[in-house]
């Protein structure tokens, strides 16, 4: 193999309501040594409506049967670092969207509906991934977005900036028992979401503000042959989320048994 590496694909899909559509990509990679390498990506996506975007009704939504094929275009470029027990990644990416598949709130604040918007999504990565030890490893990304319609606004529900994490660690005693522990969570800020209605006080807010939180779960278990003992907490910070205003919060933390058994030959 050279220092230059070069693929691509193409993905074909009809659907009977669309036209034909095709989402191609070409990415490169060029290897510079000791685990070192850059690597770009160009590539065409598209996203058919859904039957809710376009027949939905409800008492405060309704789709849209004129929408479009959701389609976009981009590119990304970054530099990759591998070695033994590390690696690290940094990623930058542009995307251009045209008739973006999007909720809107209406001048009424009661009724949204969907429509085919112009958007452009830039943001930044940067990942890290240790694995100390053969059995136990860990790894961070921490992500900066921006998604702004045509007019410049930023879209809701897109929060600007995302930590997530990673931990886990498998052990095996002998050839018959072993135990692992995963801990996985995120960090997500706040993001302004714009008009909302708040059905608990029956009245509709402006400029509204979805706050931030930190998620996380954590999953744990000992097996013994084929049979498998397990905990799981999910929404192990007890985090307060709110899919939008006036709506109940998301369930918070939560305690899991079980057990399960595993059949093989």
């Amino acid at each position: 193999e050279g220092p230059v590496t070069l693929a691509g694909s193409v993905r074909f899909e009809k659907s009977s309501l669309f036209r034909m559509e095709a989402a191609p990509q070409v990415t490169a990679r060029l290897a510079l040594g000791r685990g070192f390498s850059l690597f770009s990506k160009l590539d065409r996506s598209f996203m058919y409506p859904s039957f809710n975007d376009l027949y939905w009704r409800g008492p405060d939504e309704q789709g849209d049967p004129d929408l479009k094929t959701e389609r976009s275009r981009g590119f990304e470029l970054g530099a990759h670092l591998d070695r033994e027990r590390a690696e690290v990644g940094l990623a930058a990416y542009y995307r251009q969207v045209t008739d973006l598949i999007l909720w809107r709130t209406d001048a009424t604040c009661v009724t949204t509906r969907s429509a085919n918007a112009q958007a452009r999504l830039k943001g930044l990565e940067l990942s890290l991934r240790l694995k100390p030890f053969a059995w136990a490893e860990g790894s961070i990304a921490y992500s900066i977005a921006s998604a702004r319609d045509e007019t410049g606004q930023q879209l809701v529900y897109r929060p600007p900036q995302v930590l997530a994490w990673s931990a886990k660690a498998d052990h095996a005693f002998s050839k018959h028992v072993s135990c692992g522990l995963v801990l996985s969570g995120r960090k997500v800020a706040e993001v302004k979401s714009g008009d909302q209605y708040d059905y608990a006080a029956g009245t509709c807010l402006h400029d509204t503000k979805l706050v931030g939180y930190a998620w996380a779960l954590f999953y744990g278990y000992l097996a013994i042959d084929r049979a498998r003992v397990f905990a799981r907490i999910p929404n192990l910070f007890d985090a307060t989320i709110y899919p939008s205003w006036g709506r109940p919060r998301l369930p918070g933390r939560s305690y899991e048994l079980g057990i399960s058994w595993e059949l093989a030959d």
